[in-house]
C-alpha cells in the first residue's frame, strides 16, 4: 500500500544523504523584540521564556522529589526506629541511637526537605542533600544492595545544584 502525501514537504522526504545536525535557522523577523528564539533541549526552537519555564518545572520536580525522600525517611525512622537504627554504626549504644540520634537526624531531614521545598537557598540545600546521601552510602557500604538508589538520588540533587547555581528566585512585585 502506497500512501500519497499531499501536504507540505516533510523533513524525512528529502533524506537521501547524511542528516544535518545543526539546529534550524530562524529568520530574524520570526523573533520579536521581547522574545528571542533559542534552541530548546529537544531541538525545537522556542522562546527564552519557554526555556525558563521548562527549567523551572524541572527544578520544581527535583526539589519535590528530594523533599519527599528526606521526609519519608524521617517519618519512617520515627515510626520504626529499630529498622532505622541499623544504618547507624553498631559501636554506638542503642539507647543513644534511638533516643537522641534518630530524632535529631529526622529533624535534620525534615529541615532539609523544607528548605528544598521553599525554593530558597536551593544550591546549598541540593549540595547538602547530595553529601548526606553519599555519606549514608559510604558509611553503610555493606548495605549497598539496598542503598544503591541513593546514588541516583544524590545525582538528582547534584543536577538540581547545577541547575540552580547562579539562579535567583523570582522577584515579587
Amino acid at each position: 500500500m502506497t500512501t500519497v502525501h499531499t501536504g507540505p514537504t516533510m523533513p524525512f522526504d528529502a533524506l537521501t544523504g547524511p542528516v544535518p545536525l545543526d539546529p534550524p535557522v530562524v529568520p530574524p523577523e520570526a523573533s520579536s523584540a521581547r522574545e528571542e528564539a533559542v534552541p530548546a533541549p529537544d531541538g525545537e526552537v522556542g522562546s527564552r521564556d519557554e526555556a525558563v519555564t521548562r527549567a523551572s518545572a524541572a527544578a520544581w520536580f527535583l526539589r519535590v522529589g528530594l523533599a519527599f525522600v528526606f521526609t519519608y525517611a524521617a517519618v519512617t525512622s520515627l515510626v520504626d526506629p529499630a529498622a532505622a537504627a541499623t544504618y547507624f554504626p553498631p559501636q554506638l549504644p542503642s539507647d543513644l541511637v534511638v533516643d537522641v540520634l534518630l530524632p535529631a537526624f529526622a529533624a535534620y531531614e525534615v529541615a532539609l526537605a523544607l528548605v528544598l521545598l521553599s525554593g530558597r537557598h536551593t544550591y546549598g540545600a541540593a549540595v547538602v542533600a547530595a553529601l548526606t546521601l553519599a555519606g549514608i552510602v559510604v558509611v553503610n557500604a555493606d548495605a549497598f544492595g539496598v542503598l544503591f538508589r541513593n546514588v541516583a538520588i544524590a545525582c538528582a540533587a547534584l543536577a538540581l545544584a547545577a541547575e540552580s547555581k547562579g539562579s535567583r528566585p523570582p522577584s515579587v512585585g
